[in-house]
């Protein structure tokens, strides 16, 4: 069943172990998701000072006025370039069944043709 966002509604799952935490934390992975949504553009603008590099004047316990500069971040330049050139993020996760691990069979398989060639080219 699916329920708000296209998530698994939490229901009990009959197997042993833990509920994936996906679905344990689907309320509180809501919550942060919103939170992001709200305030994006600041956090962007915060990105945005942040490549550039700056600086503030202040105070010591003295009175005496100092400049603490920040130099300019270049991870966080190659990720606003990147962004905005249109490169999505690589990371992906792929999960199995109820957000588990996936599961895999691997078949050995050798076609005929090879089959009847691995015997020396013989007919018996």
């Amino acid at each position: 069943m699916v329920g708000d966002k296209g998530r698994p509604e939490t229901l009990p799952v009959p197997r042993m172990g833990k509920t994936p935490k996906r679905i344990r934390h689907a309320q509180q992975i809501d919550k942060a998701e919103l939170y992001l949504a709200k305030n994006l553009l600041l956090f962007m603008n915060d990105l945005i000072v942040l490549a550039r590099g700056y600086g503030k004047i202040m105070e010591n316990k003295d009175g005496e006025e100092y400049v603490y500069y920040i130099p300019p971040d270049r991870q966080a330049l190659e990720y606003l370039i990147n962004r905005g050139m249109g490169k999505v993020p690589t990371k992906v996760e792929i999960t199995g069944e109820d957000g588990g691990p996936v599961q895999a069979e691997f078949i050995a398989w050798i076609p005929q043709e090879e089959r009847e060639d691995s015997d020396g080219g013989e007919e018996s």
